[in-house]
């Protein structure tokens, strides 16, 4: 198991590269943040260079804002394959792990944002079909893809995302276990272990990546579940990392959503939940 970091490679450029891996990590994700990126290739194999010079894994590629794979227009939902498609090409020049995905919604605010209607079986079938169009894409260049799912979004339970893990039937549809996402009441943020138990018992087969992270309870009017440092919250991290090194004892658990430097931190918090669970992550 290794421990590594998200949203702290900026450009890619080898000062950025360098920096993370300073910071101690072995491997670390990369957000595109541009579609035009994905076609200059210089710009590709130039990080790619600056990762392997430093030693950094890139386990896995972010892509940029692209078409929802759940709206009603069939034509949308192919311009978000079509781009997933270039991603993946991405992901291979760059020698990434797998390639993150993120379900959409039906909000035109952006992919993590509710919507009345993102829980129906009607978008779950239509998120189905675009994994469906992409999944041999994937398989044809051996890359696997990372499905995430929030309670905002078409993916807000274990068992939903096992059912559409299920009807796309890829055996490189995998998933990004992210714990904090599917945390959906009051009750569950305060215990959340339940929900990291049933979220390794149904999916646990299919974890390729982990995001670290906590959750708590905003004192604000009505609620506000907020994120927080590893340990800052409710979430039992020990068990969460001990679940995790269970079912992918080769994967990486990323330190996500925080600013960077708070990122010290997390790192010191996850290396001793990591002792107490007698585990020990890859050296970085």
């Amino acid at each position: 198991m290794k421990l590594g970091v998200a949203g702290l490679l900026g450009d890619g450029s080898p000062e950025a590269v360098r920096w993370v891996r300073g910071l101690g990590f072995s491997v670390a994700s990369w957000h595109l943040r541009a579609p035009g990126m994905l076609e200059d290739h210089s710009y590709l194999d130039a990080v790619r260079e600056a990762l392997d010079a430093a030693q950094l894994e890139l386990c896995q590629l972010l892509p940029p804002q692209y078409p929802s794979l759940v709206d009603p227009d069939r034509s949308v939902r192919h311009a978000g394959v079509r781009m997933l498609r270039q991603v993946i090409e991405a992901a291979v020049r760059l020698g990434a792990g797998n390639v993150y995905i993120r379900p959409g919604s039906l909000n035109p605010a952006g992919p993590w944002t509710p919507h009345p209607e993102n829980h129906l079986p009607g978008t779950r079938e239509r998120l189905i079909e675009s994994l469906r169009d992409l999944a041999p894409h994937a398989e044809a260049a051996g890359m696997p893809l990372a499905l995430e799912g929030h309670v905002v979004s078409p993916l807000h339970t274990p068992t939903v995302i096992r059912d559409v893990l299920d009807a796309v039937g890829s055996p490189l549809l995998m998933f990004n276990a992210d714990p904090v996402n599917l945390v959906d009441s009051l009750d569950r943020a305060f215990d959340p272990t339940p929900r990291v138990d049933e979220i390794f018992d149904r999916l646990g087969d299919r974890i390729i990546c982990g995001h670290a992270k906590d959750v708590t309870v905003g004192d604000r009017l009505v609620l506000h579940l907020e994120e927080c440092v590893p340990g800052q919250g409710y979430l039992d991290q020990a068990h969460f990392l001990r679940r995790f090194a269970a079912a992918c004892p080769e994967g990486a658990v990323l330190i996500e959503h925080l600013p960077a430097e708070q990122v010290p931190e997390a790192r010191r918090a996850l290396l001793e939940f990591a002792a107490r669970a007698g585990l020990e992550f890859e050296e970085g």
